[in-house]
């Protein structure tokens, strides 16, 4: 029998709720899995997470803020940006008593991953990028 997701909503300290899923032994060295913008958590594969999670990892995996089951944001209102992801991350860590995890960030999660890198390098045991880049200047046009 395969083993199933769990769902868990975070509450940030904004009072948001990211919804998060989890599979694999918790005492497993942790994963959190961070996808490109505007896409939900369930874009990472059911069958790569648990291929993760055979191979002895906790993998998480999450809706952003704004995204899928998390909290909806009028923007216009309150605005966030890369950092406030990041924090939210953080916090989805910190609700897991995660104290270290491997980061794996996919696009603008790669870019999420990086700040997680360069500002709370004490929470991140490793970092994987995939299709992303390190250059975040504004377009410039001549």
């Amino acid at each position: 029998m395969s083993e199933i997701f769990t769902e868990k909503y975070i509450k940030t300290k904004e009072g948001l709720e990211i919804f998060t899923e989890s599979i694999g032994n918790a005492k497993n060295p942790a994963i959190i899995l961070l996808m490109g913008a505007m896409n939900q958590g369930i874009f990472w594969y059911d069958s790569f997470c648990r291929d993760l999670s055979d191979n002895n990892f906790f993998v998480i995996r999450y809706d952003y803020r704004d995204t899928g089951n998390s909290s909806l944001i009028n923007y216009i209102i309150n605005p966030y940006d890369l950092n406030d992801l990041a924090e939210d991350t953080i916090e989805i860590l910190n609700g897991y008593n995660i104290t270290k995890a491997h980061v794996v960030g996919l696009s603008m999660g790669g870019f999420i991953g990086q700040l997680l890198a360069v500002k709370y390098k004490e929470k991140v045991e490793t970092l994987t990028l995939l299709s992303t880049t390190a250059d975040q200047r504004p377009d410039r046009k001549s």
